[in-house]
C-alpha cells in the first residue's frame, strides 16, 4: 500500500526571475487534484496563475510530499511563454534541517532543482537508468524551446526509479579514505532558499580539482553522492578524474549526469572528456 501525505512542501517560483517566492506546508486535501487546467492563487495579495508544476497530479505530490509550482504574475506572462529551466529534477527532497549558514562557514551552495542533478548510481541499477533516460530524452527532443541565451522546456520529468543510487551505500570511512586529499566544505551543503542558505543535514562536501563531491550520511553509511562543477577552477581535471574513477571502480558504480541523460564510463579518458564538457 502506497503511503500518502497529509502535508504537502509546496515552493513557489516566479516564472519570469527563476527566484523563489516563497514555500510553506499545505493540507494535500487544500490542492486541485490536478494542475493540467489553469489554476489561480493568491500570495501576499498578489494573484498568481501556476503555469507549471511538477508533479502535476494529486497522487504523485502526496505520495513525494513535494510540489514545485511556477507562478506568472497575472496580466503579465501568457501561460504558453513560460516553461521550466531544467528537463528532470529528483522526485526527493534535498533533507534540510533548521540551520542556516553563516558568513564565515565553507559550504557548497546550491539551488534544490540541481539537487541529484549529476550522481554516482550503483550499475545494477541499469534497467532504471535507461528508463529514466528515455522519459529525459523525450522532454529534449519534443520539449525544448529555444530562448536566445538558454533552451527552456514545456515540460519536465520527475525521476523517483533511483530513489537509493548508491543501492547498499559505502561506508564512510571507506570513503572519507578516498577523499583524504581533498578541501573539506565544512558545512556540506547549502540549498537557497528564502531564509537563507539552509543546510542539508548529514552532508559533506570535499572540493577536488574542476568539482566538489558532495553527499548525505545516514548511520555511518553515504546513501547518496553527487558531483558539482567548479565555475572558474583552475584547470586539474586529471585529479578529479582519478579520484571519480577510484570510487567507481571500488564500488560498482557509474556517474550519470541526468540532465543530458548521460552516462559517464568508468576509464580516465572518458571521465576528463566529460569534466571538459562541463568547462
Amino acid at each position: 500500500m502506497k503511503f500518502l501525505n497529509k502535508k504537502v512542501s509546496v515552493h513557489f517560483i516566479d516564472s519570469a526571475s527563476g527566484e523563489s517566492i516563497g514555500e510553506t506546508r499545505m493540507d494535500a486535501d487544500d490542492l486541485p487534484r490536478s494542475f493540467d487546467t489553469p489554476t489561480q492563487l493568491s500570495i501576499s495579495g498578489q494573484d498568481w496563475t501556476v503555469v507549471g508544476a511538477a508533479p502535476k497530479h494529486a497522487d504523485e505530490f502526496r505520495r513525494t510530499g513535494r510540489l514545485v509550482l511556477h507562478l506568472s504574475r497575472i496580466g503579465t506572462i501568457a501561460a504558453h511563454d513560460v516553461n521550466f529551466t531544467l528537463p528532470t529534477v529528483s522526485a526527493e527532497f534535498p533533507p534540510v534541517g533548521d540551520r542556516v549558514a553563516n558568513d564565515r562557514g565553507a559550504v557548497l551552495t546550491m539551488r534544490e532543482d540541481d539537487w541529484r542533478q549529476i550522481e554516482f548510481v550503483a550499475e545494477s541499477f541499469a534497467d532504471a537508468i535507461a528508463d529514466e533516460f528515455a522519459a529525459i530524452s523525450d522532454v529534449i527532443t519534443d520539449n525544448s524551446l529555444d530562448r536566445g541565451d538558454f533552451v527552456a522546456y514545456s515540460e519536465c520529468h520527475v525521476r523517483r526509479s533511483v530513489p537509493r543510487p548508491l543501492a547498499a551505500g559505502i561506508p564512510d570511512d571507506e570513503l572519507t579514505s578516498v577523499l583524504a586529499d581533498a578541501r573539506e566544505l565544512l558545512d556540506g551543503v547549502g540549498i537557497r532558499r528564502d531564509l537563507g542558505v539552509q543546510i542539508v543535514e548529514h552532508s559533506f562536501a570535499r572540493e577536488i580539482g574542476t568539482i566538489v563531491i558532495y553527499g548525505h550520511v545516514r548511520d555511518a553509511n553515504v546513501d547518496l553522492l553527487g558531483v558539482q562543477y567548479l565555475a572558474g577552477a583552475r584547470d586539474e581535471r586529471s585529479s578529479a578524474a582519478e579520484v571519480i574513477r577510484s570510487i567507481m571502480t571500488a564500488h560498482g558504480l557509474v556517474l550519470i549526469d541526468w540532465c543530458r541523460a548521460l552516462r559517464i564510463e568508468c576509464d580516465n579518458v572518458s571521465i576528463e572528456r566529460y569534466l571538459e564538457s562541463m568547462a
